[in-house]
């Protein structure tokens, strides 16, 4: 592993820890924002909360010769998920070719 790959690492590790205590101010945020008024703010809330619930990633395609072959969040596309609303006010969202849907109240 080169000295630049380990700085990075260790920057994406410390920003983590930052925001480690930040994450329920930020649910909190994005859940009130999936039903705003505004479409800009409801679709970064869905790219959020898809990103929260299935722990993607954050970022396109990277080098799978020296790391695990992952799928970052800017890889997906709409057209490969279907979402459903219930009358509870629950809905499920499917991701194709996934093998488990997510149910969230």
């Amino acid at each position: 592993m080169s000295s630049f790959k380990g700085i990075s690492d260790r920057s994406k590790y410390n920003k983590a820890a930052r925001l480690c205590g930040n994450i329920a101010s930020i649910r909190k945020d994005y859940k009130k924002n999936l039903k705003n008024k505004d479409v800009s703010l409801r679709e970064i809330a869905t790219a959020m909360w898809v990103i929260d619930r299935l722990a993607l990633r954050v970022g396109g395609e990277k080098d799978t010769s020296e790391e695990a072959d992952t799928v970052g969040c800017c890889s997906l596309r709409v057209s490969r998920w279907t979402c459903q609303m219930f009358s509870d006010d629950t809905y499920c969202c499917e991701a194709e070719p996934a093998t488990s849907a997510m149910r969230e109240d």
